[in-house]
């Protein structure tokens, strides 16, 4: 199976550098000194302005001399691999790290661990989480740049009217008891927070909002494999092999299926639909708050860490997302000559000058809202100053990474989507309902990573 996909793989790579008409039409004359970098189709919105913004300061005040030219490509994916084959690949690229395996796997990334060596880069001044999630069979091939840890985004100016106009039935999960916000909440808790929350009226700048959502039901397919880990349980085994047909994932679907029912309207489910207070509860990673910081910067809004599940070793254990850097590696050894040898040099002192050194860190965080995988940056006025940052900091040694192999996206997208939304939509939520879903979870899974010849 592993030889069909790397065989499809290598036509598609064919097949996209043959629109080119062959390779040297692909050519593209390129400064020596300045640094190409493809970012992934996530760095839209806000996000891609504040990259834009950190690169034309880095341009500025960079010590080495280097230019930058950034291409956010939307179309990252499916021309990637293709750029490889020709001179049109970048130089850099910055992507989901949890990526890694599937690139390295097909040779397109360049190994860094002879680079990390002879300059004594210490590895342990990253969060270990994010920089062993660019490792792929004990070989280094990037190094991070951020941690992305998913969580709720809670809006707590609905809460406080809601508790104003109900008293004797108020939310108080998301205070300890001596009036402290409290962080390590569960299941029970959001569905708490969900139900009364949906179809609460409300006054906003004089005028009644309705909450259509409690929380954002309808995207509950997408966080299957976040919630599964908030039992304590992974969803491989030792041989990669998929395991949740069991007393974890049956907890995980009847969650989900309640939670889906506290916000299923499809039409108030995003960012806009937040800030105009019609959805109290939305799950996005902390890049979030970069967005929040534009656009809504008096929301009085609470960042949630992923919810511990509500069975025995239940745990705040989310997923960390969060992007990487790493040197593309062209397929044909010819390609790789002095002068390829020379930009990646370049390109090596380009990553250590923005991801190895805490003053360029800090300028990231200052300008994108995020937190560095740096962690001396951690204890900064820049970090410390955001209170969702630092609210969520003490959580990150509890978070963990998707797992990593080639062709996990794919799991994401075609397994997850499909069948766990499919059966929270359904009307039956019945444990044989749950086992039936659980099975097809599982093989279509397994189908999914056999393909990329990952499973034991």
């Amino acid at each position: 199976m592993k030889l069909k996909k790397l065989a499809a793989m290598v036509v598609g790579v064919v097949m996209a550098a043959g629109m080119c008409l062959g390779f040297t039409s692909c050519k593209k004359g390129k400064d020596p000194n300045t640094i190409y970098i493809w970012a992934g189709g996530q760095w839209t919105g806000s996000d891609g302005e504040s990259l834009k913004k950190f690169v034309k300061w880095y341009e500025e005040n960079n010590t080495l001399g280097l230019k930058v030219d950034l291409t956010i490509k939307t179309d990252f994916e499916t021309v990637f691999a293709a750029s490889t084959l020709s001179d049109d690949s970048p130089d850099l690229m910055i992507w989901d790290r949890f990526n890694t395996p599937t690139y390295a796997m097909s040779d397109n990334l360049e190994p860094i661990d002879d680079l990390i060596e002879r300059d004594g880069i210490d590895s342990t001044k990253y969060n270990a989480t994010a920089y062993n999630e660019l490792s792929y069979g004990g070989v280094q091939y990037g190094l991070p740049l951020d941690l992305d840890l998913w969580g709720i985004y809670v809006n707590m100016d609905i809460v406080k009217a809601y508790n104003e106009a109900n008293p004797g039935n108020e939310i108080t999960c998301l205070w300890n008891a001596d009036g402290s916000d409290k962080l390590d909440w569960n299941w029970d808790d959001v569905l708490d927070v969900g139900n009364k929350l949906q179809g609460f009226t409300y006054k906003k700048n004089n005028r009644d909002v309705e909450v259509k959502n409690g929380y954002d039901g309808a995207n509950v397919k997408e966080f299957f494999i976040h919630n599964f880990f908030s039992t304590g349980q992974d969803y491989l085994d030792e041989n990669n092999n998929p395991v949740c047909n069991n007393e974890y994932g049956d907890a995980v679907l009847d969650y989900l299926y309640k939670l889906y029912r506290t916000g299923s309207n499809s039409g108030y489910i995003d960012q806009t639909a937040f800030i105009n207070g019609t959805l109290a509860m939305y799950m996005r990673p902390t890049y979030f708050a970069n967005y929040l910081s534009t656009y809504a910067k008096s929301m009085n809004v609470r960042f949630m860490p992923q919810p511990a599940a509500t069975v025995e070793g239940g745990d705040n254990r989310g997923v960390m997302g969060g992007y990487g850097m790493a040197i593309p590696r062209p397929i044909n050894a010819k390609d790789r000559d002095e002068a390829w040898e020379a930009k990646k040099e370049k390109c090596w002192q380009f990553m250590k000058d923005w991801l190895y050194n805490e003053d360029t860190m800090n300028k990231w965080a200052e300008i994108s809202t995020t937190i560095p995988a740096l962690l001396s940056t951690h204890s900064g006025e820049t970090v410390q100053s955001n209170t969702i940052l630092k609210d969520v900091i003490p959580f990150a040694s509890h978070y963990t990474t998707r797992p990593g192999i080639p062709g996990w996206l794919a799991v994401q997208v075609s397994v997850f989507n499909n069948y766990v939304n499919e059966f929270c939509k359904g009307s039956k939520n019945t444990p044989e309902e749950r086992e039936k879903t659980l099975d097809t979870l599982e093989s279509e899974s397994k189908a999914q990573l056999d393909s990329y010849g990952t499973n034991g």
